[in-house]
Parts: C-alpha cells; sequence; structure tokens
C-alpha cells in the first residue's frame, strides 16, 4: 500500500487537538496507534513480490507535489454500513489531493495495478468509534504531505512496515492568500 505519514510534530499536535476537544475520552482505549496514523493513497494489494516489484517501479516514477492540508474537524460516520470510523479531516478542499492521487493511481496503473477506489483527505483516528459522531471541530493543525512510502502491513502489534520512500519533488500548490480590507 502506498500511503503518506505525517511526522511526529504534527502527530502530536493532532492528539493534543483531539485530547482538548474530548475526542480521546469519547474514545476509551479505541483509538488507532498514532505511529500508524496515515493518508491511504492506493489500496491495500496483497504482499505477493510480483505486485511489490510493481509499486516499488511505481513509487520510483511517481511525480507529484507536495500537497499541504490543515487538519480541523473530526467525524464518524458510518463506513458501508460495517464499522464505525472516526476520521480526522480538513475542513476546507485540500488543492492539489486530487492530482497527488491521480499521479498515484496513474503510476500504479502504468505497471498494471488498477486501483479500486478513491482516497480522500483524512487521517482515521478509530476504526471502532463507540457511536455516531457528528462533525466536530478542533484546533486545526497544517500537514504536507512531501513523502510517500511503500508499506507492508505486520501483525502483533498491527503496524505499517517501510518498504521504500520517495520524496514528492514538485512545486507546492501555492498557499491562498487573505487580504484585509479597512
Amino acid at each position: 500500500m502506498l500511503i503518506a505519514r505525517p511526522p511526529r510534530a504534527v502527530v502530536d499536535r493532532l492528539y493534543q487537538s483531539l485530547v482538548d476537544a474530548g475526542i480521546i475520552a469519547m474514545l476509551g482505549g479505541e483509538m488507532f496507534p498514532t505511529a500508524n496514523w496515515h493518508q491511504s493513497l492506493s489500496d491495500a494489494w496483497s504482499e505477493v513480490q510480483q505486485i511489490h516489484d510493481a509499486m516499488m517501479r511505481a513509487g520510483d516514477e511517481l511525480v507529484a507535489a507536495p500537497v499541504t492540508m490543515q487538519l480541523a474537524q473530526i467525524d464518524g460516520p458510518r463506513q458501508n454500513g460495517r464499522r464505525l470510523d472516526w476520521v480526522i479531516r480538513p475542513s476546507a478542499s485540500v488543492g492539489g489531493f486530487a492530482d497527488l492521487v491521480g499521479a498515484v493511481r496513474s503510476s500504479l496503473q502504468k505497471h498494471g495495478i488498477n486501483e479500486r477506489a478513491g482516497h480522500t483527505p483524512h487521517i482515521t483516528a478509530s476504526y471502532r468509534g463507540p457511536h455516531l459522531l457528528p462533525k466536530k471541530p478542533i484546533a486545526p493543525v497544517e500537514w504536507t504531505i512531501d513523502t510517500v512510502e511503500l508499506v507492508a502491513t505486520r501483525e502483533t502489534p498491527y503496524r505499517y512496515e517501510t518498504l521504500a520512500r520517495w520524496p514528492l519533488t514538485g512545486a507546492p500548490e501555492p498557499r491562498p492568500q487573505m487580504s484585509l480590507s479597512f
């Protein structure tokens, strides 16, 4: 699977935002370990050598710009009737995110891997939320996705092992400028 992981400083600020908003207390022990927080950029694929090699080639050839998002809310909608994910999201659209996902998809397709699902900007805080959670603002935390990782899942404890890492080297999307009128 290809993912982006926030750096520890971003994770720490997000965690504190969740504490301040009362989310950690609501989740109890059902939070996904912060070391595993990530943004999925591809589907999870079987970890056979042929798929691994194709994903490595796709990563080697990936050309995309870094993407900056401001994570500022959490919600817990029902996911396909199966589980209740509590998800940290941006409160506004994220410029360049669709381009990043499109570049990943295109690179994978070039190497015979056809994606089944789309990806939206988010980090899952829990895959077992205790109840539905309407959108709730949290203190905003900015994160620039500037690296893509190829990871394998490992058990006991569940974690992602980085197999390869690629920097995003294109120019980042310009940040909107606010003008003040008096």
